[in-house]
């Protein structure tokens, strides 16, 4: 068995990475994020902690891509119960609420989009 780590390659905070799939051709790789349940969650309206929770849901986002590899978060996420905001997404430092990408993801379109014209981002 490898004693390799890969957590560097997802440094995101408050997250465990659960599972690891490759698929058997090679071009998916799915990780499994679970919130690491010793931090209390932090509201995306209020950027406060908060105890309630309201609902468990599962999330997919991408991530960069590893050489060919296309890469898949899968993130169980906890929906939470403001007092001020009502029922809110936990707050997540590396994507945006409802986000389909991760902000590093949306940063490297959005410099690809400077370099290129969109019609081959998004081919690439």
């Amino acid at each position: 068995m490898s004693k390799q780590n890969i957590r560097p390659y997802w440094p995101f905070c408050r997250t465990k990475i659960s599972d690891f799939k490759i698929s058997r051709d090679g071009k998916i790789t799915q990780v499994q994020l679970v919130l690491d349940r010793r931090y209390l969650p932090i509201c995306s309206g209020y950027k406060r902690k908060v105890k309630q929770i309201h609902s468990y849901h599962t999330g997919i986002i991408r991530d960069l891509p590893m050489g060919e590899t296309m890469v898949i978060l899968l993130l169980h996420y906890r929906k939470l119960r403001c007092r001020q905001y009502g029922v809110r997404v936990k707050h997540q430092d590396f994507a945006k609420s409802y986000s389909r990408v991760t902000n590093r993801m949306a940063l490297y379109i959005f410099k690809l989009c400077q370099r290129m014209i969109v019609v081959d981002v998004a081919t690439h």
